[in-house]
């Protein structure tokens, strides 16, 4: 009796927060899940699969909200406004960072037109927002002139997508390494891990969880058209995804050694942790009944209401 009452009480909470029913079900994207979060910041934990893990990255949906002042029709406008903002401030960031070096800041739109940004985008995923928040930290940076300040901004982008903490790591091994400047790495390495270690304890001490993802791989749900379309990659040559990117690091460890320069490092590691070391498992897309893709918004948003 019980669960049947709890079931319906989460029932009406999503429709009044304006949130499908079929939304508890364990199939679905990011995205799909920072809109609940931007959406119902309390009570989205309802309607996830693994909910500490969903939490875990909490500063792109909820500047969501606040930039939509709360107005759940804003929302998922906001949701897309804000990544594009993260993509064009990466480039910004980026090409002056080239100026500075005396590189042409035209070489920016590499980064502006790369297809994974597009794909953050379009399905509303935090990588927009975060490298956005790491570009302008490595501009703050600026050679170790300004660590804290790169530090702060740093945890800001930690907190958005944990594997930006690649970045102050890499910064900080820098500090130590080439500048001598110890203890300032730990200060720096410090306050830029401190935003994700008290997410991490705050959804401990809430959700009695340690916010490890799900065994079960969440499937990026698909708009109608596409709902019958099966995506597998087994077919795909491992060289394309290890081996090429594999070399590519060897290189940037070659001119790391020899430089020490604080942007090959952080190339490095990312590569390194991201490409060679992360264990990739061929996946097949499907779509649920009644999914819809949040990141459509002029599509998908009518479809998640009532």
């Amino acid at each position: 009796m019980s669960a049947r009452c709890s079931s319906r009480a989460g029932t009406a909470v999503r429709r009044s927060r304006g949130i499908k029913s079929g939304a508890k079900r364990p199939i679905g994207y990011d995205g799909q899940f920072f809109l609940y979060i931007a959406l119902d910041p309390l009570h989205a934990r309802d309607y996830m699969d693994v909910a500490s893990y969903r939490y875990s990255r909490p500063v792109y949906p909820l500047t969501v909200r606040v930039l939509a002042l709360g107005r759940a029709q804003e929302i998922p406008w906001a949701l897309l406004v804000l990544s594009i903002a993260g993509v064009v401030a990466a480039t910004f960031a980026v090409a002056r960072l080239f100026e500075r070096e005396r590189i042409s800041p035209w070489w920016a739109l590499l980064l502006g037109l790369y297809p994974g940004l597009l794909v953050a985008v379009t399905w509303d995923l935090a990588e927009a927002m975060a490298y956005g928040l790491a570009a302008v930290g490595l501009l703050l940076f600026d050679r170790g002139r300004r660590p804290l300040a790169a530090a702060a901004c740093f945890g800001l982008a930690g907190a958005t997508r944990e594997t930006m903490l690649l970045f102050p790591v890499a910064l900080a091994v820098w500090l130590a390494w080439k500048q001598r400047r110890v203890r300032e790495a730990i200060y720096f390495m410090g306050i830029a891990c401190l935003p994700h270690v008290a997410i991490k304890l705050g959804l401990a001490l809430w959700l009695h969880s340690d916010g490890a993802p799900a065994q079960r791989g969440s499937r990026p749900s698909r708009s109608a058209a596409r709902r019958s379309v099966a995506v597998d990659r087994s077919g795909c040559s491992p060289a394309l995804f290890v081996a090429l990117p594999g070399v590519a690091a060897l290189f940037v460890a070659w001119r790391a050694y020899r430089a020490l320069e604080p942007e090959l490092l952080a190339l490095l590691l990312n590569v390194l942790v991201l490409v060679v070391l992360c264990r990739h498992r061929p996946t097949r897309t499907t779509s649920p009944p009644g999914a819809s893709r949040p990141a459509s918004c002029w599509r998908s948003w009518p479809a998640s209401l009532g």
